[in-house]
C-alpha cells in the first residue's frame, strides 16, 4: 500500500488531525526529515540545499511506504559553517534536545515508531 492511494498528502502539516488519526490506525510510521535551510554549499548552490534534499527524499519515501512526514527540521548543529555569511548553527546540546523533544512528542501521538 502506498500513502498516495489513501491520502492526498503524507505531510502532517497538510492533513487534519482526523486524517492523521486514520493514517495511524492504518499503521503509518513517522518520518522526521532534517535538512539545514541556512548553511553554505559553495558559490553555486542555495543555502537551503539540505532542506530541499530532505524534503525531496521524504516525499519519495512516502510514495513507497505508509509514512506520515513531520515538517523538515531546518536548523541543526553545523559549527564548521558559521564563518560563511548567512549560515546558522545551533549548539550541539540545543539541537540534540530539540530533536529528542520532537521525537518524544511525535511518538506520544500514538505513532508506533519513527522511520
Amino acid at each position: 500500500m502506498t500513502n498516495r492511494s489513501k491520502a492526498k498528502s503524507s505531510w502532517v502539516s497538510e492533513l487534519s488531525w482526523p486524517d492523521i488519526e486514520r493514517r495511524i490506525e492504518l499503521g503509518a510510521n513517522a518520518l522526521l526529515p532534517v535538512g539545514a535551510s541556512a548553511k553554505e554549499h559553495g558559490l553555486h548552490m542555495p543555502m537551503n540545499t539540505d532542506y530541499l534534499q530532505a524534503k525531496w527524499l521524504a516525499e519519495r519515501l512516502a510514495m513507497h511506504r505508509n509514512l506520515l512526514i513531520w515538517p523538515v527540521v531546518s536548523y541543526g548543529y553545523y559549527p564548521a559553517f558559521v564563518d560563511f555569511p548567512g549560515s546558522v548553527t545551533l549548539s550541539e546540546q540545543t539541537f540534540s534536545l530539540m530533536i529528542k523533544e520532537i521525537i518524544t512528542s511525535v511518538l506520544g501521538a500514538a505513532i508506533p515508531r519513527l522511520a
